[in-house]
């Protein structure tokens, strides 16, 4: 039960179990995990029933889980709904029971395996249209129910039904479960998966009519006649395997354009060098440090005027802009203090002031799948596809996206001149990675949220920073303008430097690195590893403190994910 309570599942709110086995009057095997254990002997209401037939209990292990679903159904308040415990740890809500066994008959799942269910639902009086089973009510009368308990009992079918009830409501669950994290949420973009498979990829571009692009090595082409090529010159100017990607790329933006980059910094310092010196900058305040220190130590050294400000309060914002301003640099969620930027509004407010000036979103933690910033007003979206776009940890890789010819002619000139091109292989690595981009990201979001829920509950820890949580300070905003979180956390330890130090040591399944959005589960500190870069001072005022903890929760299981996460707490907070 601590476990399960922990795990951010709504355990606690369960009291009492009822035993629909008229010869439970002994305790299951492992009596320490029970209070007392009495059998089904009442016809009256759930109110006496409550006193007369049920046992208490506080916690239990898996073991005893494998007994409950053997032995009994649970009930989660009362009177709507069920739960059916499993001996994976996952719990199954059912609201009502009958529902979703309508649901499993009308998928003809459920056959003629199983011919009674004993409801403990008053309100399940009959049973589920065109089903094989019947439903009978609480109040029924004890000798006709126990007539039913025996089918399941006498026959010994009741391990095998009560299985086979949890592994198909189970699927349902789970089926469903995606779809309750992100609700409330904006809707998917329209053939997100679709675009992803297909556009860039088509067979009809190559004479061999290969469906997966071919890696184009060459670094030069053969011209018809001297200034006559098909299209194709030198790859650092164009390349026919990153011609693919930067399709595949625009087409999940929503852009006309798109261009590939060595890395994300080289996207930063490509879309940078549209401006000169006495031009300004404004920045977001919390942002990767790499982008603090290109802006303080290079940029500004070039005589940029760079400002950096809280864009979550756009009255800053507005008090920021200058005559001089030609961008607006915004990074959503930020890294590492998980705070939300309202695009749309800064995005307003930017072009009122100045209709040229470019407003930039650095959209790496959401990818795109569930954010896109160019419907939003922004001008220009970029990516470190480092993290989640090619999301398997490697390749190093930028992305740029627009839909402004003017500076999309711009921008290509500098990444053919300044050189700062990925090779073909990272560019077909990077496609590859974006045809599961959707499946990705979906099971981010769902880990991410279980993840954030049990470190939520854990009185180890402080404070959790998960915009999917209903506790984060932008959390409506996020699901105005997203359509999921992926699986970034941040979270303050309780304690100092040394618990901090000794959580992240302690981790199995996480590794200790830098980076980010791969199928893997990884760990940092900000202070000292990504974010020592930016100044003491700053990093206090931007809440980067020594017990500050950043995760990317990765692809794993989620009931593994959480057990690493809870031993790593208990190794930082041993108990005395």
């Amino acid at each position: 039960m601590h476990h399960l309570a922990r795990s951010g599942s709504k355990c606690l709110e369960i009291s009492y179990v009822f035993s629909l086995n008229p010869y439970a009057e002994q305790r299951p095997p492992t009596s320490d995990s029970w209070r007392s254990c009495k059998p089904l002997k009442s016809s009256s209401s759930h109110s006496s029933a409550q006193n007369r037939w049920l046992f208490f209990f506080s916690f239990f292990t898996s073991t005893t889980v494998c007994i409950l679903i053997k032995c009994y159904i649970v009930e989660l308040n009362i009177n709507l709904t069920f739960t059916i415990f499993t001996a994976s740890k996952y719990i199954v809500l059912i609201k009502p029971l009958c529902n979703h066994l309508q649901y499993c008959t009308n998928k003809k799942i459920l056959y003629n395996t199983i011919y009674y269910i004993i409801s403990l639902n008053n309100v399940t009086q009959h049973a589920p249209y065109k089903s094989p089973i019947h439903c009978l009510p609480l109040n029924t009368n004890r000798d006709v129910l126990l007539k039913h308990c025996s089918l399941f009992f006498d026959l010994g079918t009741l391990h095998l039904t009560i299985s086979y009830i949890s592994g198909v409501l189970m699927a349902s669950h789970m089926q469903n479960d995606s779809s309750s994290a992100s609700a409330g949420f904006q809707p998917v973009f329209k053939s997100f998966a679709t675009d992803a498979i297909h556009v860039g990829s088509e067979p009809e571009q190559w004479n061999s009519m290969a469906v997966v692009p071919p890696i184009s090595l060459s670094t030069t082409f053969k011209q018809h006649a001297p200034g006559k090529h098909a299209g194709f010159e030198y790859s650092r100017c164009r390349n026919p395997t990153r011609n693919c990607l930067e399709k595949a790329v625009a087409a999940l933006d929503d852009a006309q354009y798109c261009l590939a980059l060595a890395s994300g910094s080289a996207a930063t310092f490509t879309i940078t060098h549209l401006f000169k010196a006495g031009d300004g900058i404004i920045c977001m305040n919390d942002v990767y440090g790499g982008t603090n220190q290109y802006f303080r130590k290079i940029a500004a050294e070039y005589g940029i005027d760079v400002t950096f400000v809280d864009l979550t309060k756009l009255d800053e914002l507005k008090a920021a802009l200058k005559p001089n301003t030609k961008m607006l640099w915004i990074e959503t969620p930020t890294n590492p203090t998980m705070k939300v930027v309202d695009i749309q509004g800064c995005s307003d407010i930017v072009h009122a002031h100045n209709k040229d000036t470019i407003v930039v979103v650095d959209n790496t933690f959401m990818s795109a799948y569930f954010q896109r910033p160019l419907a939003l007003g922004a001008d220009i979206c970029m990516y470190s596809a480092t993290k989640y776009m090619n999301g398997h940890t490697d390749v190093v890789m930028g992305l740029i996206s627009l839909n402004r010819a003017d500076v999309y002619e711009r921008l290509r000139f500098f990444q053919s001149e300044l050189g700062a091109v990925p090779s073909p292989f990272d560019c077909y690595m990077c496609n590859r990675g974006l045809k599961t981009l959707h499946l990705r990201m979906k099971q981010h979001f769902k880990n991410g949220l279980a993840a954030a829920r049990f470190l939520e509950a854990d009185p180890r820890v402080d404070r959790v920073l998960f915009p999917g949580l209903p506790s984060h300070p932008q959390h409506e905003l996020t699901k105005r303008q997203c359509t999921g979180c992926p699986g970034m956390i941040t979270f303050y330890i309780k304690g100092k430097l040394e618990h901090a130090s000794a959580f992240l040591s302690n981790l199995k399944l996480f590794a200790l690195a830098e980076s980010l959005g791969g199928f893997e589960s990884l760990a940092e500190h900000p202070a000292i590893m990504t974010h020592a870069s930016v100044p003491e001072s700053e990093r206090k005022e931007l809440g980067i403190s020594d017990t500050l903890i950043r995760l990317s929760v990765g692809l794993e299981d989620e009931e593994d994910i959480i057990a690493d996460l809870d031993q790593a707490l208990c190794a930082a907070h041993p108990k005395k």
